[in-house]
């Protein structure tokens, strides 16, 4: 019996230790800039050697690898400014270098973030989230009511928060609060249902 459950403690720190080695960092996200950007360069055969373009997400470290390998000897000077732009969104290392002009001495110490914790056993990236935006529907959609504004709007507020700990553990999360008025015919829609398409938590105001 000890025999058995030795084994079983040996096989489960085995696959915990590969799966955590696996986490070294967090991923970019799906729809960041950086893949069709990525993918151009591998179509032109820039990226110094052949990447898996049909793999995705991509982690952070090895999107900073295909960065410092690609080939930007013929780029103009446009090229050089797209690619340095694109590489600052997402390539930490890169970004870890640079130096802004920094506000309170604590905060945009680099070029992108609004504040970062970098040492030995910690890397954490802070930015605040801010939408704002208003529009106007073409069409009510509810012929024969009484006719509601058009008018739409959007205002979100939060933060986003992510980095890696010991080089092990990769963590991201973000939190944002939105007061937002849809379209007609999505109220129409979750007055019916019950339901608002892509969002979790409804609170009516």
């Amino acid at each position: 019996m000890k025999r058995v459950f030795s084994k079983l403690i040996t096989a489960v720190w085995v696959c915990f230790s590969v799966s955590f080695s696996f986490a070294q960092d967090a991923d970019v996200p799906l729809q960041h800039e950086v893949y069709p950007y990525i993918d151009r360069l591998d179509i032109k055969g820039l990226t110094g050697e052949s990447v898996s373009t049909d793999y995705k997400p991509y982690s952070r470290r090895a999107v900073s690898e295909i960065f410092s390998k690609s080939n930007t000897k013929k780029f103009s000077a446009r090229d050089r400014a797209w690619f340095d732009l694109t590489r600052l969104a997402a390539d930490d290392d890169f970004v870890d270098k640079t130096q802004g002009k920094g506000v309170l001495k604590k905060l945009y110490q680099n070029r992108r973030d609004f504040f970062r914790v970098k040492n030995d056993n910690f890397r954490i990236y802070m930015n605040p989230i801010g939408i704002l935006g208003a529009g106007v529907d073409q069409h009510n959609y509810t012929p024969g009511l009484v006719q509601e504004s058009l008018l739409n709007y959007r205002n979100s507020r939060g933060v986003r928060v992510r980095g890696t700990a010991f080089k092990r553990l990769g963590f991201f999360t973000e939190v944002t609060e939105n007061q937002w008025k849809a379209p007609v015919f999505m109220r129409n829609a979750h007055t019916q249902s019950g339901v608002l398409a892509g969002e979790n938590f409804v609170k009516i105001f």
